[in-house]
């Protein structure tokens, strides 16, 4: 969650904005399931903490039945 944040920190205090920090982390967790290279490692540094493929998988996915059930 600190990668939320963090986004949030980063955009001017002058600028309006309506941005949910859990939605951005899932659209990256969809992508990072597909990148590779670079791109992944960049994304695995971000949300994963060293985490595996399934693992992040399987996190996220408890998290989205979690909030969903809420």
């Amino acid at each position: 969650m600190d990668f939320g944040l963090d986004m949030l920190r980063q955009s001017p205090v002058t600028e309006t904005m309506a941005v949910s920090p859990l939605s951005v982390i899932f659209a990256l967790a969809l992508v990072q399931v597909g990148a590779k290279g670079e791109t992944k490692e960049q994304i695995n540094e971000k949300i994963s903490d060293g985490a595996t493929d399934d693992q992040i998988v399987d996190f996220y996915s408890n998290l989205a039945n979690s909030t969903l059930n809420a």
